[in-house]
Parts: structure tokens; C-alpha cells; sequence
């Protein structure tokens, strides 16, 4: 994880990179460093609609704003995979309305390993809009809905570029700290149908990330995210 930065005139750069000072705006589809700074890759596609992802009109993503776009919960499930039963809450699905959000986790929302990918420290998954646009286009998928990537929380901005451990943002009432990056794992290749997705998240550097509740509280789809408090390696 690290820092992202703005977008140059597109004049000074005919040949489409570009060097950053500020976060990214949401039609930047990649990032990788150039020195002290991020040399990036844009895309000319449209930020998709809400209503593409089984949100409403007010959910929609705008530009250069950090907005909860979606809360995804599930409960543990068996699924057969390659031959064998698999217990796993990655299958999650839009909710509607304020959720409580506890310790542990989103209310409504079950964790299957919890040694692996929950508790205390790993109580909400995070997954990015950005992310989605990127892997439509880089896997030709148009059917993607809220909580593909088995996230709780699927948001507008908050790259995992851009944001650094102990980083602290405020959503509705509760209040959460960035602890670590996602480590992926097989069964996130079972909800995409594509076994090939957890090494494709690593090697992109797309794997969103993890937080824990330092305040319970409630949030709702469409609330603003407020970071209130940078990590000490930010």
C-alpha cells in the first residue's frame, strides 16, 4: 500500500502516462511507481451506473468523492468445488437499509474461517468501484453485482495505493482503521468462476483490503467516508 497521486494536463503527456499529485480519479484503471511518484494508465470509460451493480440512483459514484457505495453480507454456504465441498461466506449480497456494524463484523453477515478471514482485526472486507471497472474490462465480464469480490463494503475511491495501514475513516456512526491488505485465497475463485483470481489480484495489485472497528456504530449504503486520521506510514 501506498500513496497515490493527481492527474497532470493531459497536454503535457501526448503519449497517454501521465504523473500524479493527488489521489486518483476514478477512471484510472492502474498505477505503478515512477520515483517519488505514480505513473498511471487511464482509461476512457465511464464510471457505471448504480443501477449496474443493483444499486439505486443515490449510490451512483462520483467523481473525486470516498463514498460506501454498497454493504454486502452472507452466510457460510456449501459449495462444491473441483471435486469437494467447500464451506464459504464468500458469496455476499447487497443489503438494504442501516447496518450495525460490531467488532466482529457487518450485522447479518457470517464468517466461515475465521482464523483465515475474519475476527477482530479483519472484521470488514473493502473493495473498490475502480477495481470492478478494471476487471470487466480486463476479463470481458459485464455481469458483475455488488459483493462479487466477497467485500462488506464496496466503495468509491480509497485505492489500495492510496491507503496505508492505521489509516482511520469515519462512516456514518462507526469508525475504522485500515489493518492489512487482503490475502487472497482459492475461494475467491469460486464466487469470480475463475480459478485464476487469486494469483490475478496479487499480481495486479488489486486486493483490497481489511479494517477493524475501533467505534460500533451503523452505517448505510451512499453514506460519505471521512478519513479522519493518516497511519504512521502514510
Amino acid at each position: 500500500m501506498g500513496l497515490a497521486w493527481q492527474q497532470a494536463p493531459l497536454s503535457e503527456n501526448p503519449a497517454g502516462r501521465f504523473l500524479l499529485e493527488q489521489p486518483l480519479p476514478a477512471h484510472i484503471l492502474y498505477a505503478e511507481p515512477a520515483g517519488r511518484r505514480m505513473r498511471v494508465g487511464l482509461v476512457g470509460a465511464v464510471v457505471a451506473q448504480g443501477d449496474d451493480m443493483g444499486g439505486g440512483e443515490r449510490h451512483r459514484p462520483q467523481p473525486g468523492r470516498m463514498k460506501l457505495l454498497s454493504v454486502n453480507a452472507g452466510t457460510p454456504q456449501t459449495v462444491e468445488w473441483n471435486g469437494r465441498e467447500v464451506t464459504t461466506a464468500i458469496f455476499k449480497h447487497p443489503v438494504e437499509g442501516p447496518r450495525f456494524v460490531g467488532r466482529i463484523n457487518v450485522e447479518g453477515d457470517g464468517q466461515a474461517d475465521r482464523v483465515a478471514h475474519g475476527g477482530e482485526h479483519r472484521a470488514v472486507f473493502v473493495y473498490q468501484i475502480e477495481s470492478y471497472h478494471y476487471w470487466q474490462e480486463h476479463l470481458g465480464r459485464d455481469d458483475f453485482t455488488y459483493g462479487q469480490f466477497g467485500e462488506n463494503f464496496t466503495v468509491q475511491g480509497l485505492a489500495d495505493n492510496a491507503v496505508c495501514v492505521g489509516d482511520r475513516y469515519r462512516i456514518g456512526t462507526a469508525l475504522f482503521e485500515v489493518t492489512q491488505p487482503r490475502v487472497n485465497c482459492y475461494r475467491v475463485g469460486i464466487r469470480m468462476q475463475e480459478p485464476r483470481m487469486p494469483a490475478l489480484l496479487v499480481s495486479h495489485k488489486r486486493p483490497g483490503f481489511y479494517m477493524r472497528v475501533l467505534e460500533e456504530g451503523v452505517v448505510e449504503p451512499g453514506q460519505e467516508i471521512v478519513k479522519v486520521a493518516s497511519g504512521p506510514s502514510a
